[in-house]
């Protein structure tokens, strides 16, 4: 009936603008932290980078997006960080 109909349009939209609100305050929290805040990917490449790189590393986030997590570890520790991700992908 249109009732249930309407119903379920207004409990959808209720939903939809819960999670907006959530995505916004998420964003904020990424965007405005002191902190590097990233994502890799099970190959251990960036896939997401908030701006805070450029003061930390120097970077923009378009030089970082794609590119490889430990070539960003001094080349002294890459091997010993490369096993340790490699250790807690393959624990999962």
């Amino acid at each position: 009936t249109i009732g249930i109909e309407l119903g379920q349009f207004i409990k959808k939209r209720e939903a939809y603008n819960n999670l907006r609100r959530m995505d916004e305050k998420y964003r904020q929290v990424i965007e405005t932290s002191e902190e590097w805040i990233y994502e890799i990917d099970t190959h251990l490449v960036f896939t997401f980078s908030n701006h805070r790189v450029q003061k930390i590393l120097g970077y923009s986030v378009k030089e970082v997006l794609g590119k490889d997590f430990i070539s960003f570890v001094a080349a002294a520790d890459q091997a010993e960080v490369k096993k340790k991700c490699e250790y807690f992908l393959n624990d999962k």
